[in-house]
């Protein structure tokens, strides 16, 4: 008897569950399947924004003609509304700790639904980090090569699926239509304000840096490759790109500097402008694709951080690696030849090697005028490695 009704209620449950997934499967409120795609019932997707399904959403139902690629620094930095974007549609498609993988497949789908004219793409090291395969939601998003069965099993019997899926299917009978008033950007949570203590916040990603992304980084090959198939693809759709070094804060470059890093990262500036001229040769056109770089001492990057006890929020940094919309703006207004300040540069194989012993020398003259800032990162990693988790 109890083994019969054992079966009854597995059979009862194996019954909810295919339930679950057909109704799932048929409103698709992540837009993964495109089964059924009406009006008034389902074509309106309302998943979250600013994960990898929400901006895949927004890429296929809205019209753009200027995509934004990089990590979280491009998602909190660069606004798609600015003056360097004037006369165009931009969103940010820049996802957090997204690898070059992940952004050619964001480039892939968007060329794929969209009529792009620019690219602007923000280059992190941590990108190109050989042992970062990025975040689980990413293999779950239409921007997948392919969706593993298990993840396939997850979004169809889900609960949460099936909350979004009543969501949107309430959405549509209300006669709510397709939203894109979002544009991609990193948005703080409801009723969230900047910290005072800036230097908490930089302390936490210095630490964070020095433990798990910059202890035995190697440059992968793979990341390398995808970065080349990236611009590539743009080029030969008629896309100009524009891809930069993001201005991270002196005490992080000062970081790298004390862990013996810069020779990394110059063989990776190195390995990116020589893809980006075998790019522009190939398509015969020396602007197709342009790579400039913010990452050097300016008075952008050298700006001072507060003291630990000090109330004071910083003008264009609110950690060591994440700068603001208003530092972007500025490197944007560069980018398309807007007067500014001048921050960055654009690389090339003749002024490269200048560029680097610039640097070198502008190092040397941040540590002989902070040389507390030198003492603390030093006393810093003493303490290495930290246990952190990443919550931004």
């Amino acid at each position: 008897m109890w083994r019969r009704y054992g079966l009854f209620y597995i059979g009862a449950l194996l019954c909810l569950c295919a339930v679950v997934a057909v109704v799932n499967g048929t409103i698709d409120p992540h837009g993964r399947l495109l089964i059924v795609d009406r009006e008034g019932f389902n074509q309106a997707k309302i998943s979250p924004d600013n994960n990898r399904s929400g901006k895949a959403r927004h890429l296929r139902q809205c019209t753009y003609d200027t995509l934004i690629l990089g990590t979280s620094r491009a998602e909190s930095g660069i606004r798609a509304e600015q003056p360097a974007f004037e006369g165009s549609r931009a969103y940010n498609g820049a996802l957090k700790a997204a690898t070059m993988y992940e952004m050619r497949r964001v480039a892939d789908y968007a060329l794929a639904n969209q009529a792009l004219q620019t690219a602007v793409i923000g280059l992190d090291l941590s990108s190109f980090n050989a042992k970062d395969q990025g975040l689980d939601d990413f293999d779950e998003s239409p921007f997948a090569d392919s969706i593993a069965l298990g993840a396939w099993v997850r979004y169809l019997v889900s609960w949460k699926t099936l909350k979004h899926s009543w969501y949107t299917w309430k959405w549509n009978y209300d006669g709510n239509t397709v939203t894109c008033k979002d544009r991609g950007e990193h948005t703080p949570r409801v009723g969230a304000q900047a910290s005072p203590n800036v230097r908490t916040a930089f302390d936490f990603v210095l630490k964070r840096y020095a433990s798990g992304q910059y202890p035995d980084f190697t440059l992968g090959e793979q990341h390398l490759a995808d970065f080349a198939a990236t611009i590539n693809t743009l080029a030969d759709a008629d896309v100009q790109v524009y891809a930069f070094i993001s201005p991270m804060h002196a005490t992080h470059l000062e970081l790298m500097r004390e862990m013996g890093m810069l020779d990394k990262f110059d063989n990776w500036r190195r390995k990116l402008l020589s893809i980006v001229e075998a790019t522009n040769k190939r398509v015969g056109n020396n602007n197709t694709v342009q790579l400039w770089d913010f990452s050097g001492y300016n008075k952008i990057t050298t700006e001072t951080v507060p003291d630990p006890l000090e109330s004071a929020v910083m003008q264009w940094y609110r950690d060591s690696a994440h700068y603001n919309h208003d530092a972007g703006d500025i490197l944007m207004s560069q980018v398309f030849g807007i007067p500014s300040p001048e921050p960055g540069v654009r690389l090339t194989s003749a002024n490269i090697d200048a560029v680097i012993a610039a640097e070198r020398a502008q190092s040397d003259a941040y540590r002989a005028a902070n040389p507390s800032e030198i003492k603390r990162l030093q006393e810093m990693l003493l303490g290495a490695p930290y246990k952190i988790k990443w919550s931004f």
